[in-house]
């Protein structure tokens, strides 16, 4: 039920008669205010993409409106047909903009959108985010019949290609990743491993040790950082909700003295 709630929260009213774009999403909006029903279009592609467009498409009046900052967004750069601003999102969470309205006016957001990352204290492992989104290691699939009808069958679907990856940080303790893909025409269904519409390339060894149990689960996580003598590589990860095998939560690896050797302990 997350897209239907999202869906209807996209835009609200404000207690001095404007309207808020609380959320981004591709939508058409038409409001009573004092001046008439106005008509707003909202035209994007996030949150794969940091931009947003609002336009007039009906209506007329004189009103505030109110653009939401996101919390992990650290500037925003807004225009009024064409006029431009650059605002820091420090402690700040909207934008508000009052001023008469007329069809064909439009706003232009950009979001700055950061790669940032999640520690987990239990393990010391990170998940790699970029603006809203977690990403995951991208895992080709196989996909087996493992019963069922064949009217109803059932499949299992398991890793064909490798998984099993630690992050290498910076000397600043940060992953190393890039944007390798960004957002061109959306498919109808983006959240697929096959439309994913944001690709990142990070910086990672693999952990040979780590491996399925006979079960087919990923052994549980060892404590970071995780001894790893494999050389460098960059490894494509992609939104979490585009992925079906999820590898999102991954241990931190290194070749010094201090790293821990996956198979000789289990508990983190």
């Amino acid at each position: 039920m997350g897209w239907p709630f999202y869906a209807m929260n996209l835009w609200q009213a404000s207690a001095d008669g404007g309207l808020v774009a609380w959320l981004y999403g591709a939508t058409s909006a038409t409001a009573k205010l004092a001046g008439g029903a106005v008509t707003l279009e909202q035209i994007t592609d996030y949150p794969f993409d940091d931009r947003a467009s609002i336009i007039v498409t009906e209506g007329e009046g004189e009103f505030p409106l109110y653009l939401r900052i996101p919390g992990w967004c650290r500037s925003v750069e807004v225009s009024v047909n064409g006029e431009t601003r650059q605002l820091s999102a420090d402690g700040e969470d909207m934008v508000r903009i009052e001023r008469p309205w007329g069809q064909g006016d439009r706003v232009e957001a950009r979001f700055d959108m950061p790669m940032t990352q999640t520690r987990w204290p239990r393990s010391g492992a990170i998940t790699v985010d970029r603006g809203p989104l977690s990403y995951s290691v991208r895992i080709d699939e196989e996909w087996r019949r493992c019963g069922g009808t064949d009217d109803w069958p059932e499949s299992e679907v398991i890793p064909a290609s490798d998984w099993n990856y630690g992050l290498v940080l910076d000397a600043g303790g940060r992953v190393q990743a890039s944007v390798l893909k960004t957002a061109g025409e959306l498919a109808d269904n983006p959240w697929t491993l096959e439309n994913s519409p944001v690709e990142l390339a990070v910086k990672a060894r693999k952990i040979a040790e780590w491996k399925l149990e006979p079960g087919g689960s990923v052994q549980e996580l060892r404590k970071s950082p995780i001894r790893s003598d494999a050389d460098a590589e960059e490894i494509p990860m992609i939104p979490l909700g585009c992925a079906r095998l999820r590898m999102s939560c991954l241990p931190v690896v290194d070749d010094t003295p201090e790293a821990n050797v996956w198979g000789e302990f289990r508990d983190c």
